[in-house]
């Protein structure tokens, strides 16, 4: 049997702008209960409807401010509130918005901001001195460099010496209800970059993914698609508490929490510390019921079982790790803890999140589960990429479907060595796929390599640890 697979699940796939896909359109009313909540500070909280006008705000400063289409806006932060309608109001003035990691230094966020020729850039106040430095080295003015926070929401932004806080360049909230921003789309529009997203450099130096309209939406229909074969979930998913608790210099970040959980409704709290105490501490708090974690954090809880068996976490119905391997004993653990389900999902910056467990079936193996929606996939032989493979046998993974990004900011040697012919992809993953359409990950190898870390037999079947 080929490990050639195709997802047994189809989504729908409406050519339109991120903003419209979240919101519906620009006059459409909406929702004043609250979606997105401050975890350490739940006072602080928005609504669609204030996350839609934020972003509104936000968009109509931004080209008050002078940017242009296509301008890159940076943003150098910790996790914020506010940090989806920065996202959402970027687009909408028709910026494309850069996350930067806040552990960068000095030289990393210069050498980012240079590379993508920034034209603005938000910053929080205690990273304020590594910002100055770093605008400085990539010549963007301090006119144009903004103290970021949550402090707007209520009001209380102020400045920062001469740096002014984004509170006083974003529009009046008449003056943003009257922006109307773009709905249906042309298939050049639907295709062009809206995010820059670097990756963490596995398979070598860190690269500008290029995000578009089409590759978030698709995306997040395919995820929304896993979760409504629980019809019980779907229904109920307004009464249901999200964890918001990656950072949003990673894609799944603000998939989850920018796109999917508020086009669902779903109310999400979101973490500024995603340490594993922060995790346990916001489950037991708020009750939550589904939160995406990384795999390292899991793992913390799972070495730290007796400072978990401390904390309520029996409402905690599903938990998925994402971003590193997770061992099956801290599965197994974790799950004895009394937490629903613990799963894995597997995906990359480049091609959005491919696989997952379906919601109504218990899977205790070591398996990343099945291909979402829309995507399909196939493992070839390391020696010969035209050799696909069967079922069970090791080998290369490839990956095809509409969220797969079109390449790499001003990197074509890499897009090139990313992209194979047809439309595939290669994940840089060594894996392989059992009879029942089940993924399995068992290596990690650099998309240079001609051959896998390891030898091609030795691992069938071995746990994903």
């Amino acid at each position: 049997m080929s490990s050639h697979v195709k997802s047994r699940w189809h989504a729908p796939l409406p050519q339109c702008s991120l903003p419209y896909f979240v919101f519906g359109p620009p006059q459409k009313r909406l929702s004043k209960e609250k979606i997105l909540i401050d975890a350490e500070r739940p006072e602080r909280a928005l609504s669609l409807d204030e996350y839609r006008r934020l972003s509104r705000r936000l968009a109509v400063g931004l080209l008050r401010l002078g940017l242009q289409p296509e301008d890159r806006v940076v943003c150098f932060s910790r996790n914020e509130l506010c940090y989806p309608a920065l996202l959402m109001g970027t687009i909408m003035a028709g910026g494309i918005l850069t996350p930067a990691n806040p552990a960068y230094n000095a030289h990393e966020l210069g050498h980012l901001m240079q590379y993508v020729e920034a034209r603005v850039l938000f910053t929080n106040r205690h990273l304020l001195p590594t910002a100055l430095e770093a605008a400085e080295q990539a010549g963007v003015s301090r006119d144009r460099v903004f103290v970021f926070d949550d402090d707007i929401i209520d009001g209380t932004g102020s400045p920062e010496g001469d740096i002014q806080h984004w509170q006083t360049m974003v529009a009046s909230d008449e003056d943003g209800s009257n922006f109307r921003y773009k709905g249906l789309l042309s298939k050049r529009k639907y295709n062009s970059t809206i995010m820059i997203m670097f990756t963490s450099g596995t398979t070598g130096d860190p690269k500008g993914v290029q995000i578009s309209h089409r590759n978030l939406i698709t995306a997040a229909m395919a995820f929304i698609q896993r979760l409504s074969l629980d019809p019980e979930w779907y229904e109920n998913r307004h009464s249901r508490h999200a964890l918001g608790s990656l950072h949003m210099s990673h894609l799944m970040a603000h998939r989850t929490c920018s796109v999917i959980f508020p086009k669902l409704r779903v109310p999400t709290y979101v973490l500024r510390r995603n340490d594993y105490i922060a995790v346990l501490e916001a489950v037991e708090k708020y009750g939550i019921t589904d939160a995406l974690v990384r795999s390292s954090a899991v793992m913390e809880m799972a070495k730290h079982i007796d400072v978990c068996r401390r904390y309520n976490l029996r409402t905690l119905q599903h938990l998925e790790a994402c971003a590193a391997p997770l061992s099956q004993e801290a599965k197994i653990k974790l799950e004895e803890l009394g937490i629903g389900r613990v799963s894995r999902v597997w995906g990359l910056t480049e091609t959005g999140t491919a696989t997952g467990h379906h919601p109504l079936e218990r899977d205790d193996t070591t398996s990343v589960g099945e291909l979402h929606a829309n995507y399909e996939a196939k493992v070839t032989d390391p020696a010969d990429e035209n050799r696909v493979l069967n079922r069970n046998e090791i080998g290369d993974i490839w990956l095809r479907g509409p969220s797969t990004t079109a390449g790499y900011w001003k990197n074509e040697e890499a897009t090139q060595q990313l992209r194979g012919p047809d439309g595939w992809v290669r994940t840089g993953d060594v894996g392989y796929v059992d009879e029942n359409g089940k993924w399995y990950i068992v290596d990690r190898k650099k998309v240079s390599d001609s051959v896998p870390t390891c030898p091609h037999s030795a691992y069938i079947g071995v746990p994903f640890v």
